[in-house]
């Protein structure tokens, strides 16, 4: 009874940590992809760079999803 506790417990644990991990790995890298082509698009070609930081890409794809889905949800109100 209390090694199945244990046993539970341990397994909880290590699958939590592979979901976390996959989830913060996808949402790096769709976050990233969006953030880069939007950044790209904005400054004509000249920012990013290859040696900047991925924050900020990463920052700028997070920042237009929620305003995709904000404006998305502002049409289906008015619609």
């Amino acid at each position: 009874m209390i090694m199945e506790e244990a046993l539970v417990l341990i397994l909880g644990g290590i699958v939590r940590i592979l979901i976390w991990v996959v989830v913060e790995f996808c949402f790096y890298i769709v976050c990233w992809s969006i953030g880069w082509c939007v950044l790209k698009f904005i400054t004509i070609g000249r920012y990013p760079k290859l040696n900047s930081k991925p924050e900020y890409a990463i920052a700028v794809g997070v920042l237009t999803i929620i305003s995709l889905i904000v404006f998305a949800n502002l049409i289906g109100i008015a619609g």
